[in-house]
C-alpha cells in the first residue's frame, strides 16, 4: 500500500495493465481511469461500457462493473490514479488499513480477529450498524452502505463517514458537515451564548467532477471538541482543533452528503491516520481504530 496525499492506494491489474486504485469506504461504488494504466489500456467487454474482465485485487475476481471516470484532475500524486475501488469491494470483506506500516489487509469472517483480541490490541470499536454491513439488505439512500459512525461536534450528535479518501492533506482533523448539521449546531451553540467561529468561505469538489461548490470554513469555539464516539460511548478519536466546512443544501451529485435531512458529515484521513491502524469490519458493523494506550 502507497499513502499519497494522505489516501491509501494499492495496485490492481486488469489482464495485463496495473494501475493504482484509491481504497476509498467514502464511495459506495468503484470506477476506472483507463488511460491510467500501466500496458496497454483495459478495455471493457464487448457490447458494455462498465464491463471488465480480469480483474485482480486480493486474487481474481472475475468479470466486475467499473463506472468509468477521469481521475486527471487530482492534484500532487506522484501517479495517475486509475480507478476507486470502493464500498461495493469493500463491504465483502474485512480490510484493514495499517498506514503505520503501509499495508492493507483482508481477511474473511472466519479469519478476521474476535472483538476481544482487537480490544487486547489496542483497537476502539464504533458502530456502523444499518449504513455499512456484509449483506444485501436495502440501506437507507444516505448514506447507504457507507461506513457511517456516531460522532459529536460540541453537543450536537450527528453520523459521520470515516473516509480514507477525503484528502486534508492541506488542514488536518478537517470534517466536511451539511446543512442540516449546521443548523443544529449553530442552533445549539447560539442557545449557549456561543457560535461557530466563520474563517472565510472555502471551494470543495463536489462528489460529481468537475464541479465544484462554495462552502463556510469554520472552527469550534473554544472548550468544544470533535469527537467519534466508541461503542460505549467513550471517544475513539478527537480533536479540539477540528476545521468544519459547512457544505450547502443540495451539493450537486452528494447524495451521501448534501440531500440528507439529518446531521451528517465526512471525516478526513487525517483521523484515521492519527489512528495508524483501521479495520473495517461488515461483519460485525464496526469500525476498529487503534489507539495508544
Amino acid at each position: 500500500m502507497t499513502v499519497a496525499q494522505s489516501m491509501p492506494y494499492v495496485v490492481a491489474t486488469i489482464g495485463e495493465a496495473s494501475g493504482y486504485f484509491l481504497i476509498d469506504h467514502g464511495s459506495n461504488y468503484s470506477t476506472i481511469d483507463a488511460a491510467a494504466f500501466a500496458g496497454p489500456a483495459p478495455r471493457p467487454n464487448a457490447g458494455t461500457l462498465d464491463r471488465f474482465d480480469g480483474f485482480r485485487f486480493f486474487g481474481s475476481w472475475g468479470t466486475v462493473r467499473l463506472t468509468p471516470a477521469s481521475h486527471a484532475g487530482i492534484d500532487g500524486l506522484p501517479f495517475r490514479q486509475a480507478g476507486i475501488i470502493g464500498t461495493d469491494f469493500l463491504s465483502t470483506a474485512a480490510f484493514t488499513i495499517d498506514y503505520a506500516g503501509g499495508g492493507l489487509y483482508r481477511a474473511s469472517a472466519a479469519r478476521f480477529c474476535s472483538g476481544e483480541r482487537l480490544r487486547a490490541s489496542g483497537f476502539v470499536a464504533t458502530s456502523t450498524a444499518g449504513y455499512f454491513a456484509n449483506d444485501s439488505q436495502p440501506r437507507a439512500p444516505a448514506p447507504r452502505q457507507l461506513p457511517a459512525v456516531p460522532i459529536r461536534l460540541g453537543q450536537v450528535a450527528g453520523l459521520g463517514i470515516l473516509d480514507p479518501g477525503f484528502a486534508d492533506t492541506a488542514f488536518r482533523h478537517s470534517i466536511v458537515i451539511n446543512e442540516a448539521y449546521f443548523r443544529e449546531l449553530r442552533g445549539a451553540l447560539v442557545r449557549r451564548g456561543l457560535d461557530v467561529l466563520v474563517i472565510r468561505t472555502a471551494v470543495l469538489s463536489a462528489c460529481v467532477p468537475p464541479v465544484r461548490e462554495t462552502a463556510l470554513m469554520l472552527k469550534l469555539p473554544p472548550s468544544q471538541r470533535f469527537e467519534v464516539v466508541a461503542e460505549d460511548g467513550t471517544s475513539a478519536a478527537s480533536a479540539d482543533d477540528v476545521l468544519i466546512y459547512a457544505r450547502p443544501d443540495g451539493a450537486s451529485g452528494c447524495s451521501s452528503i448534501g440531500a440528507a435531512d439529518a446531521p451528517l458529515a465526512l471525516v478526513g484521513s487525517s483521523f484515521l491516520i492519527d489512528a495508524g491502524r483501521v479495520a473495517f469490519d461488515p461483519f460485525s458493523q464496526h469500525v476498529w481504530l487503534q489507539v495508544e494506550k
